[in-house]
C-alpha cells in the first residue's frame, strides 16, 4: 500500500480546511519565534524549529487521515499543555493558550471531519 496521495483524498472538507487552519496558528507562532531568536545565534531558533517540526508532522498525517491525524494533535496537545502549564497566576499561561487551544481545536475539528468521512463511506 502507498502513502494517500492529494487525490487519493476523499474530496474537499471544511472541516478539515478549519482544523488544519487551526493547526497552523500555533505553527506560525513557532516559526515567528524561531525568525525572531535567528538574529540571536542559530541555538534559539532551532529550538522552535525542534518544536514545531512535530506539529507539521502531524498536521501532514491529519490531512491524509484526519481522524488519526486530529486524535494525535489533540492527545499531544493536552500533554504539553499538562507539561508547561504552570500556576493559574503564571503570565505565561497566556502564550501556552495560544500555543495550546488552538492545536487542541484543529485536533477535535479534524476529528469530526475524519469521523464524517468515515461515516459517508
Amino acid at each position: 500500500m502507498h502513502a494517500p496521495s492529494l487525490r487519493h483524498t476523499r474530496g474537499f472538507s471544511w472541516l478539515r480546511a478549519v482544523g488544519l487552519l487551526c493547526c497552523a496558528f500555533p505553527l506560525g507562532i513557532l516559526l515567528m519565534f524561531a525568525a525572531g531568536e535567528s538574529a540571536e545565534g542559530i541555538p534559539g531558533a532551532f529550538g522552535h524549529l525542534v518544536q514545531a517540526a512535530p506539529l507539521l508532522l502531524l498536521m501532514v498525517v491529519a490531512w491524509w487521515r484526519p481522524l488519526v491525524g486530529g486524535a494525535l494533535i489533540v492527545v499531544a496537545a493536552i500533554a504539553l499543555a499538562v507539561l508547561y502549564t504552570g500556576s493559574v497566576g503564571d503570565p505565561q499561561m497566556t502564550v501556552y493558550g495560544y500555543l495550546f487551544a488552538p492545536a487542541i481545536l484543529g485536533g477535535l475539528l479534524l476529528m469530526a471531519a475524519g469521523r464524517i468521512e468515515a461515516v459517508r463511506e
